[in-house]
């Protein structure tokens, strides 16, 4: 398995969160070391956290990490692991704690841009957004879409399908 796989299953160990990975990162740079611990060495390192030691012994998030793997191989999705230089620098700051550990993106674009305008809310609440500030949905050029999930990935087919 390659450096991405253990990337995406750091990044999907249940209880962990952002502030959880960047300590670790400073212990272990490569996420796939954590995975050659023994148990002892988990217990040691996370204490009373035992769920977590569990997740890691067991591989738990192994399966969802192939998942993510053929789906972003398929749809030639770019990966940016939350120490790749790529990554937004604004979200890779200690003091933001709830920073996503992986962000998926399609098409070409620079997360460190000066300006960057990020829109998080339901698919009905985008296309009221765009309205309401008069904007014409094929008219949007050079667009930059963060968002999470489904919605983020129903916004994009959208304006892509308008030409955009």
């Amino acid at each position: 398995m390659d450096e991405l796989f253990y990337k995406i299953a750091f990044s999907e160990i249940p209880g962990l969160g952002a502030k959880g990975c960047r300590k670790l990162l400073d212990i272990y740079t490569d996420p796939k070391e954590l995975f050659s611990l023994s148990k002892s060495d988990l217990n040691e390192l996370f204490g009373k956290h035992k769920n977590i030691v569990e997740h890691i012994i067991q591989r738990t998030m192994f399966k969802q990490a192939e998942i993510e793997m053929d789906f972003i191989s398929k749809h030639h999705i770019e990966v940016l692991f939350m120490t790749d230089a790529k990554y937004p620098q604004r979200l890779n700051k200690p003091d933001c704690d709830d920073t996503p550990v992986i962000l998926y993106m399609l098409g070409d674009c620079d997360l460190n841009k000066k300006h960057v305008v990020s829109i998080v809310g339901t698919y009905e609440n985008y296309l009221a957004l765009f309205k309401k500030i008069g904007i014409k949905i094929n008219r949007i050029k050079n667009t930059l879409i963060i968002g999470g999930g489904v919605i983020g990935y129903y916004l994009a087919d959208i304006l892509i399908r308008s030409g955009i």
